[in-house]
């Protein structure tokens, strides 16, 4: 599903954001690593194999600058503490999240990666 708010990555980049959550050692050197999700239409979703062959789901918000309605500005943000407080206040199971970035260095958005 094509959208302008899918934040699309190509491997290079997908390459730094494994490094900087997981260290070099866990940057993948072969094709195919990535496996972008492409139902749904907000975020950019994809499993990606760990350089030792783990797999784990990472999610992209929208770019900075595209346009998105009131109630899903920072709707990164609101999913990462909804996890946080379902892990905190009940034993519904929900995937671990492994990484989170918010500071915008690497990317122009959040992103985490979580169990697969």
């Amino acid at each position: 599903m094509h959208s302008i708010t899918k934040n699309s990555q190509d491997d290079a980049q997908l390459r730094r954001m494994i490094e900087r959550a997981f260290g070099a050692d866990q940057v993948p050197q072969d094709d195919g690593f990535a496996h972008e999700f492409t139902h749904g239409w907000f975020n950019a979703a994809y499993r990606i194999d760990l350089g030792d062959g783990t797999p784990v789901a990472l999610k992209i918000a929208p770019p900075a600058g595209v346009a998105v309605l009131t109630r899903e500005h920072e709707m990164m943000r609101a999913e990462l503490e909804a996890m946080r407080l379902v892990i905190e206040q009940t034993d519904v199971p929900v995937p671990a999240v492994l990484y989170a970035d918010l500071s915008h260095e690497i990317l122009d958005a959040d992103y985490f990666f979580m169990d697969f």
